[in-house]
């Protein structure tokens, strides 16, 4: 499962303050609600409010940057050359398996 990048789907910087991240959330909103945007907008405005809860809590936030940087260490080395098991070579790897505010995220690469 790859990790969603709420910042870019706010459109802020991940150096953003609160207000700025606000702004962003409040600005999407009434554009994606679907009392306005009509029900095929739902599953866009649930996306935004996600990122928004997400992002406008200082831990939740904290957390996320963790797995986020996590993420990228991961997906670069998975890239290295010589990091893609060969057919019939025995399979190595990892899997970082973590729970963020109840959601199991599972990245991996090589696994088995």
């Amino acid at each position: 499962m790859k990790l969603l990048d709420y910042y870019s789907i706010l459109g802020v910087n991940p150096s953003a303050d609160q207000r700025a991240i606000r702004s962003a959330f409040r600005r999407l909103a009434r554009r994606y609600h679907p009392d306005i945007a009509g029900k095929h907008a739902v599953s866009g405005f649930l996306l935004i409010r996600e990122a928004y809860e997400v992002l406008s809590d200082p831990e939740k936030r904290r957390q996320y940057d963790r797995l986020r940087v996590q993420s990228v260490q991961v997906e670069e080395s998975a890239r290295r050359p010589g990091s893609v098991p060969q057919p019939g070579a025995p399979r190595r790897g990892f899997r970082l398996v973590v729970r963020l505010f109840g959601i199991r995220i599972e990245i991996g690469a090589g696994v088995g």
